[in-house]
């Protein structure tokens, strides 16, 4: 089954705004959807849970801690992160199999 029919879950990018405007023009020039690695950042003073969003060696944004629960659940499961087109120009999804 591949990730046009499997079945999808689509965790929202936050925080792209305040990354260097270098990120954010190179965001801005990329064809989605992409291919993007989580990482998680447990020693976030904000949130242990927290989860980034690298593109290559670029940190795009965080995953939005509303998500990180069921991507930490689901994590030695999920093989494909993409980032598509979100609710706006500077708030992606990542999206995954699940």
């Amino acid at each position: 089954m591949d990730q046009d029919t499997q079945k999808a879950y689509k965790a929202l990018v936050v925080g792209l705004k305040y990354r260097p405007k270098k990120t954010i023009n190179k965001f801005k020039k990329i064809k989605l959807p992409v291919k993007v690695e989580l990482v998680d950042e447990p020693t976030n003073k904000h949130d242990p849970n927290a989860i980034k969003v690298m593109m290559g060696k670029t940190f795009m944004g965080y995953i939005s801690k509303h998500h990180t629960e069921k991507i930490h659940k689901n994590k030695d499961k999920i093989k494909k992160y993409e980032l598509v087109e979100g609710p706006n120009d500077m708030m992606p999804f990542v999206r995954m199999p699940i």
